[in-house]
C-alpha cells in the first residue's frame, strides 16, 4: 500500500513537471522486482505529461507564431501602403516637375518666338493688295512687325537694280495704308545672304542711263522713293549683317534707324568715286546729317571702306550687337520702342555753316589736286563744288544730286572707269579656285619703280622667293628701302 501510494505521488509528481519525476526513478533503480516496475510506471507517466507539457507549449508557441505571421503580414501590407502612397507623392512631384519643365519650355518657346519672328511660324496672313516680288520677301508677325528681307535672285550678293527698286516702290505704297489702318507696327529691312546686305545698285545697267535726261527722271523716282521711306508714321529699322555699300547704304541712311553686326565681314561706305561718280540716291545730304560734314565727305571722295565700329563712332549706324543672329530681336526691340536715329551735333556740323565751308571746301581740293586733276577726275570736284554751294542744308544737298550726278554719269572718265571695273571683274571670274589652285613659289619683277617694288616686297612678305631687276642697283635701292617697313 504504502509502495502503490509511492507511485501514485511519483506520478502525481511526475504530472507536475518532467525533471521532478526523473529523481524517484533513479533513486529507486537498485531496488528489484516491484520497484522496477513502479520506475516504469514513473517514466511512463512523466512522458505523458512531458507530452502534454509539450503539447500545451506547441500549441502555445503555433499561436504565437501565427501571430507573429500575421503581425508581419500586417506590417508588410502597411510598408506596401506606404511605399505605394510614397510612388503616388513621387509620380505627383514628378507630373508637377515635368509640368514646371514643360511651362518653362513653353515660356523660353514664347520668348523665342518673339526674337525669331518667323522662325516661329507664328506670321499673319498677308493684307490684300501686296505685290507679287521677285527680289524680296514680306511678312507680318504677331506683333505686327513687318519684316522685309531682300533676295537678289541667281546672284551671290543683294544688289538694287530697277527691278528691285520698281517692287520697293510697290511695297512702300502699301506699308503708308497699312500704317494709316494700324496695321502694322514698323518695318524691319533684312538680308538672307551671309556676310552681305545690299553691295549697292546694278552697274550693268549705268550705260543705260548715260543719257543725262533718263538719268535725271531715274533718279527723281528713286529720291521721292527714299523719301518716302524716310516719311514713314511707322518705325523703319535696317539689321546690316555685312557687305553695305553705295545704294545699300544710301537706303539704309533713309531708315530711322540702324543696327549692324560688329563682325569682320561688315564694311559700309560709298565707292562711288572709284566709278567716276558719287552718291546719287540722298545719300549725300543724309550721310552729312548723320555723320557731319568732313568725316562724310572723307569717305564719299576717297571711296574709303568702315568696318563696323567706325561707322558707329561717325554715327552712320546707331547700335552694334556681336553676332548677326541678334540682329532680328535688336530690330524688333528698336521697332517696339520707336527709335530714331539722332544727327550730328553742332560741333561736328560747325564747319558746314559760313566761311567755315568755304575753308574746309578749299582744303579738300588741294588734297584731291595730289592725286588727280579736274580734267581727268573730274567727279570729286564736283561734290566740292556742290557741298560749298549746299552743304550747310542736307536737303538741298539731295536735291543737288539730281542736277549735278547726271553730268558725272555722262563722261568719259565714268564711262572708262564703268570698263574697268568690268574688265576686272572678268579676269576675277576666269582665276583658278579650289583645289585646283596654282601655288606660286617664285616671283621675278622688272622694274623696281614704286609698283614694281611694292609688287616684289609684298611677295616676299607672302613668303615667295623674289627677285627684282632695274638698270642699277641706285634704281632698286630705293625699293629695298621701302620693302624693309613691311618686316
Amino acid at each position: 500500500m504504502a509502495d502503490n501510494e509511492k507511485t501514485r505521488a511519483g506520478g502525481k509528481s511526475g504530472s507536475q513537471d518532467v525533471s521532478d519525476s526523473a529523481k524517484p526513478a533513479v533513486k529507486a533503480s537498485p531496488a528489484k522486482g516491484r520497484s522496477s516496475g513502479r520506475g516504469a510506471s514513473a517514466k511512463a507517466g512523466g512522458a505523458k505529461a512531458g507530452s502534454a507539457k509539450a503539447k500545451a507549449s506547441g500549441t502555445k508557441s503555433g499561436g504565437t507564431r501565427k501571430a507573429a505571421v500575421r503581425k508581419a503580414s500586417a506590417s508588410r501590407t502597411a510598408s506596401t501602403k506606404t511605399a505605394s502612397a510614397k510612388t503616388a507623392s513621387a509620380k505627383t512631384v514628378s507630373a508637377k516637375a515635368a509640368g514646371g519643365k514643360k511651362a518653362g519650355r513653353a515660356n523660353v518657346a514664347e520668348k523665342a518666338s518673339s526674337s525669331a519672328g518667323s522662325a516661329s511660324g507664328r506670321m499673319r496672313p498677308l493684307p490684300s493688295g501686296m505685290p507679287r516680288l521677285k527680289h524680296w520677301r514680306f511678312d507680318i508677325d504677331f506683333e505686327g512687325i513687318g519684316w522685309l528681307t531682300i533676295h537678289t535672285p541667281d546672284s551671290p550678293v543683294n544688289i538694287l537694280p530697277t527691278a528691285a527698286i520698281l517692287e520697293l516702290e510697290k511695297l512702300v505704297s502699301r506699308f503708308e495704308d497699312l500704317a494709316a489702318s494700324d496695321e502694322i507696327a514698323g518695318v524691319a529691312i533684312m538680308s538672307d545672304k551671309p556676310n552681305v546686305f545690299i553691295a549697292g545698285a546694278d552697274i550693268t545697267e549705268f550705260d543705260g542711263f548715260a543719257q543725262p535726261d533718263k538719268m535725271e527722271v531715274a533718279l527723281k523716282r528713286a529720291h521721292s522713293l527714299f523719301d518716302r521711306i524716310e516719311n514713314l508714321a511707322v518705325p523703319v529699322v535696317c539689321g546690316i549683317n555685312g557687305v553695305c555699300l553705295g545704294g545699300g547704304l544710301e537706303l539704309a541712311l533713309a531708315c530711322h534707324y540702324r543696327i549692324a553686326a560688329n563682325i569682320e565681314k561688315v564694311r559700309i561706305g560709298f565707292p562711288e568715286v572709284k566709278l567716276g561718280i558719287f552718291p546719287g540716291f540722298g545719300g549725300t545730304g543724309r550721310s552729312i546729317r548723320q555723320a557731319g560734314p568732313l568725316a562724310a565727305m572723307q569717305i564719299m571722295l576717297t571711296g574709303r571702306y568702315l568696318r563696323a565700329g567706325a561707322a558707329r563712332g561717325m554715327n552712320l549706324v546707331d547700335k552694334l550687337v556681336r553676332h548677326p543672329d541678334q540682329l532680328r530681336w535688336e530690330c524688333r526691340k528698336a521697332i517696339l520702342a520707336k527709335k530714331r536715329s539722332k544727327p550730328a551735333g553742332l560741333s561736328k556740323n560747325i564747319m558746314a555753316m559760313g566761311p567755315l565751308r568755304t575753308l574746309a571746301a578749299n582744303k579738300m581740293r588741294k588734297t584731291v589736286e595730289r592725286k588727280a586733276r579736274p580734267e581727268h577726275y573730274p567727279a570729286p570736284y564736283a561734290l566740292i563744288d556742290l557741298f560749298e554751294e549746299k552743304g550747310d542744308d542736307p536737303v538741298g544737298m539731295r536735291a543737288g544730286e539730281i542736277t549735278v550726278f547726271p553730268r558725272m554719269m555722262a563722261t568719259d572718265t565714268a564711262a572708262s572707269l564703268r570698263r574697268l571695273f568690268f574688265l576686272t571683274e572678268g579676269w576675277r571670274k576666269q582665276g583658278v579656285r579650289g583645289p585646283d589652285k596654282p601655288k606660286f613659289l617664285r616671283v621675278h619683277v622688272s622694274g623696281a619703280g614704286v609698283m614694281g617694288g611694292d609688287i616684289a616686297a609684298w611677295c616676299a612678305l607672302r613668303g615667295m622667293g623674289v627677285t627684282l631687276q632695274d638698270l642699277d642697283m641706285e634704281r632698286i635701292a630705293p625699293a629695298l628701302k621701302r620693302a624693309k617697313s613691311l618686316f
